[in-house]
Parts: C-alpha cells; structure tokens; sequence
C-alpha cells in the first residue's frame, strides 16, 4: 500500500524538477545504466581512448547479458578510437539490457591511455523511488559518472656555484614542449612543438618547481643568468612517460652547476689484434692554435705547435704506463694535436694526427675530455712455399726464419695455406732458409728481404722446383732414341717400383724423385733386334735442373747364309712342334706328381 500527502497544489511547483513522480505497477522496476567517462579535473568527457567496465551485484555477482546469441559482461565506452555496440556517443557506454532494481559497483578492468586507475569501484543504486531521466523509449535510464585522474609531472631544479656550492637565485629558464603534446581526453592539442609551456626563475636557495605538467617531452633551458657567470647552453631533457597506472606524479630533479671548466685526454694504447696494453709508447702533445685563458685576461698559454707539458713531461712528451694508459689533465680548453713519435718493435708506427677538441662550448660542464683507443698492429709477414710450376703451396717443407745476425726467428713446417709471422722489426732485414724440401723437390737456395716501413705486409714467397729426370733409351751405336724397349724404375733401397713404361721416340720424364735417393733402371725387354741392357743405378741431385740417365741398347749382330734355298717356313713349323711336344711333356709329368702326392 502506498500513502501519499498533497500539502500543496501541483500547480504551485514552479520546478517541475521537484515533483515526485511515483510508478505503481506490479512488475520489478528495471532500468538502462549509461556510463559516462569523465576526466576529473576538466570534468570533461574522455573521448580519445575507451574503458572497459564490469558491474557487479550486491550478491558479488559479475553481471552478464545476452543479445543476440552472444553474452556481454565488459562494457567498454565508444572512443575516436574504438566504436562499441548500441551506443554512438563518444566517452559513453549504454547497457544493452535493463538492470534490474538493487545496489551495484563499477569496476573499470581498462583504463583509457593516459589516465590512472579507480582507486575503488563506483557504486550506485538502481530504484524506482527516485526520478530517471528517459530514453527514447520512454524506459528509465540511470547515468552514473566515472572519473579519473591524470598523472602528473613535476620539476625540481637546483642551481648552485661549483666551487662554493652556494645557491644561485634569479637565475630564470624556459620549458618549451619537444614535441606537439596532445590532450588524454579527447586528442586536442595542448602545446604545438616549441610552445613556451612555463617560465620560471630560482629562488633565494637556488630552487626552481615547476609542476602540474601533462606526460609528454619537453626542454629545459636556462634563458638568463647572474652577472659574471656564463649562459649555459645546455638544453635539458625532460620526459615525462606514465609508467604505471597508479603513480600520481613523477618528479625529475636537476641539480646545476656552474664552474671553471678544464679538458682532459685519455689515451688506451692496445694491440689490434690481442687487445693486449702496450706500454712504453711515447706520444707528443702540442697546440693545435693559440690557447688563451678564459679567466678575462685573455692570457696566452700556448703558442701554435708548442709542446704542451703537464704534471711531470718534459717537451710534451707522454709514455704509456704499464696499463697502455696516458692521463692527461688539466688541460686549458683549445684544439691539440697528439701524435706517436715512438712505437714498439714488432710494430707499425702509427703516423695518424689525432686532433683533440677542448673547445669552451658554452655549456656549464666541469670537464671537457676526450677518449682515445689507439690501436697499434703488429707487422704482418707472409710467407709462401710453393710449387715453382704451379704457384700452389707446398706442404711439408721445413723452413727457418733468422734475422741478419743468424738468430733463429723461427721454425716451422709449411702447410697448405700462407705461413704468417707476426711482430718482425720494420726495415730489418730477415733470411727465409729451407732445411729440408719436401719430397720430390730440391731444396731452395735462401730468400733474404726486408719488412715493409710503410705497415703494409710483407710478401715472401720461396719457390721449389721438382726435381725432374729425363730417360733415354737410346742405340749404343747412333745415340738416337728407339722403341719399344719395356723398362721398370726401382727404390734401390725397397725394390718398390716406381713406374714401368715402354720406350717412344723421346726422353722419358719422370718428376718428384726423392732427393739423395738412388733408383735402379732396368730393362725388362728389349726392342726386337736388340739385346737387353744392364741395370743402371742413379742419384737424384738436389737441384732443379733437369737430370738426363741414358741407357743404350747394343744391337743383335745379323748372320747371313749365301746360297741357301731352303724353306725357312718349313724350319719355323718344325720348330713350333718340337715347343709344343717340350710343353706337353712337363704338362704330363706335373699331373703324374699331383696324382702321387
């Protein structure tokens, strides 16, 4: 049952507004949830980017509606980046379904880009004693606002002198937007890039703040200063990023000095190859241009190309300690020239200038330096033993390296590839010997040269000839070559025959014999009409020349019967049978013993 009180006439209420309506129908009342997302501080709607919503009941429950066949339990408002379904309005999101009457809680699972999270759910209530706005179905709709709250930047600056780190009032800077820096809420642009965002001067403990910055990139320069100091040019960074969704503010701190600034060079003196420190290289320091003080005076300190000597060198000369290190300050800022006057044996002397600029660049740093890795090499040699025809490395030679005194180097035994030594001493003289050649080949005579100055790498190569032996097979009578002859070359040694071969009408070569070794030529069968030869035994010379060996065949003497006319064919057949029965016999006289054994 309901009661209800007229105090007053309906038509005395000048504010509709404040009329209460009351519906009496039996159905449980429902009604549409509008959510609209509202930046806090501006109160306006967040349009650019959406947040994502799920609604809880007062039983804990997340609630789910269906439409269409598809179940929805994250709302998510339309944005100029993302259109959800059913609602078209921009920062805004419209259940689909009506909620039924009871208490329910907001809780955002997205936060738009930009923002930070709810710090707890919004709760509100849906019930059918209190006035709606309607929809354009005439159904109630509840409008319940979310706001969130930007992150904001802060700055902290401190200005004090270096040398007495008193503080440096009414020193006065600018902040100007790096980049075009737009609005979280809806995209607009907040500052175009170089815009003056704030200005601002320090105060009587040196400090300047500067806060309630939007995220984005800026830069901080020092536009005026005290009397007697020097404008810094230096252009600080500031870039405010959002990292998290619940930090409010993130504070960057500067802390600026002013002071006398003074240069300083480093050198790192290293193997290029190792890496290894090179101590005991001497370097020299001059000016580069006339170096004047910036204490007022304009002092001159150095005259162009004049050594310049601190802490305990003598004529601008620095030597690279035990950690292939040379520190140098001190230094009046100005243009240097270093320079290696003095390298390392086994190594190629760097000639490059380095030009060192300590120019005064209008900043407040305290030291101007330079880093210097100097890298030095180590002569390369490469050494070559190769086939005198080919051109190809040859392995299994055993060389030697000595320099002009006769000290041994080095050793080793040539493979495949280019032997490389690294280290020689530049202009020195060096001499390649071969102590053993490879087999079939004669040894070398020496190679002496001289390693490059200029740090290019010296080539050496050392060529072996294969030893080479030509056979003739010749007529002891006439000299000249005859065929035919069957001959066979042996190791005299292991009686291993080293190739076998019919005679032509020139010498037979052969290459690659072992030097000091002696072989045996033999004739196995003579040409027709000749008789067969004696063995000959020969050494191979270590030398590359071609060596000749002849062998000579004497001819069979030639019998001639005057007045005969017998039928030679006649003695050849009779000759043919009588082999055959001799054959037959020693055929039948093997089986017979076969048989008895």
């Amino acid at each position: 049952d309901f009661t209800i009180s007229v105090t007053d006439d309906y038509s005395e209420y000048k504010d509709v507004e404040q009329v209460k309506r009351v519906n009496v129908n039996n159905r449980p009342f429902t009604s549409q949830l509008k959510i609209i997302k509202l930046d806090a501080e501006s109160g306006k709607k967040v349009t650019l980017n959406g947040a994502s919503f799920k609604i809880k009941d007062s039983k804990g429950n997340y609630v789910v509606q269906k439409v269409g066949g598809k179940k929805y339990d994250t709302f998510t408002t339309n944005s100029k980046n993302v259109v959800t379904v059913k609602d078209s309005e921009e920062g805004t999101v419209t259940l689909p379904l009506q909620l039924d009457a009871g208490d329910y809680s907001i809780e955002e699972v997205e936060t738009p880009k930009g923002f930070l999270q709810l710090e707890q759910p919004v709760k509100f209530t849906i019930t059918n004693t209190r006035d709606y706005d309607k929809d354009e179905d005439e159904d109630p709709i509840l409008t319940v606002k979310v706001k969130n709250v930007q992150p904001k930047g802060k700055i902290i600056l401190t200005k004090t002198d270096k040398a007495t780190n008193e503080a440096l009032a009414d020193v006065e800077y600018e902040l100007t937007a790096k980049e075009n820096i737009y609005s979280a809420v809806d995209g607009t642009l907040r500052y175009a890039k170089g815009a003056t965002v704030a200005k601002g001067k320090t105060d009587a403990n040196g400090k300047l703040v500067i806060d309630s910055l939007f995220m984005g990139k800026y830069e901080l320069k020092e536009t005026l200063t005290n009397e007697g100091y020097v404008l810094s040019e230096k252009v600080h960074q500031i870039n405010l990023e959002q990292k998290d969704l619940t930090t409010k503010e993130y504070v960057i701190t500067k802390n600026v000095t002013n002071i006398a600034p003074h240069g300083e060079i480093h050198v790192q003196k290293r193997d290029r190859d190792t890496l290894e420190d090179l101590s005991g290289v001497t370097f020299q320091l001059t000016a580069k241009e006339d170096i004047y003080s910036l204490d007022g005076r304009n002092t001159l300190l150095y005259k162009k190309g004049e050594a310049v000597s601190m802490d305990i060198s003598e004529n601008g000369y620095y030597v690279t300690n035990e950690l292939g290190e040379i520190h140098i300050s001190g230094l009046p800022l100005g243009k240097y020239e270093l320079k290696e006057v003095q390298e390392l044996e086994g190594y190629v002397k760097n000639n490059k200038v380095y030009d060192i600029d300590l120019s005064y660049d209008h900043t407040d740093k305290i030291i101007y330096s330079k880093e210097l890795d100097v890298l030095n090499k180590k002569t390369a040699t490469e050494i070559s033993k190769v086939d005198a025809t080919n051109e190809k490395e040859l392995e299994g030679a055993k060389l030697s390296l000595r320099d002009e005194e006769g000290n041994v180097v080095e050793e080793w035994t040539s493979t495949k590839d280019v032997h490389i030594i690294r280290g020689l001493v530049s202009g020195k003289k060096y001499i390649l010997h071969e102590e053993l050649a490879p087999l079939g080949y004669a040894t070398a005579s020496d190679v002496t040269f001289t390693v490059n100055e200029d740090g290019s790498v010296t080539k050496v190569k050392m060529k072996d000839e294969i030893t080479k032996v030509d056979i003739s097979k010749v007529d002891a009578t006439t000299g000249k070559e005859i065929e035919g002859a069957k001959l066979t070359l042996k190791d005299k040694e292991t009686g291993e025959v080293v190739e076998s071969w019919i005679s032509g009408k020139e010498p037979h070569r052969i290459e690659g014999l072992t030097v000091s070794k002696t072989y045996v030529l033999h004739e196995d069968l003579a040409p027709a009409g000749y008789n067969v030869a004696s063995d000959i035994e020969f050494t191979i010379s270590d030398t590359g020349e071609v060596q000749k060996v002849v062998m000579k065949d004497e001819a069979k003497p030639v019998v001639v019967k005057t007045g005969d006319d017998s039928n030679i064919s006649f003695y050849v057949a009779m000759g043919m049978f009588a082999l055959g029965l001799i054959v037959c016999f020693y055929a039948k006289r093997k089986y017979g013993e076969k048989n008895d054994k």
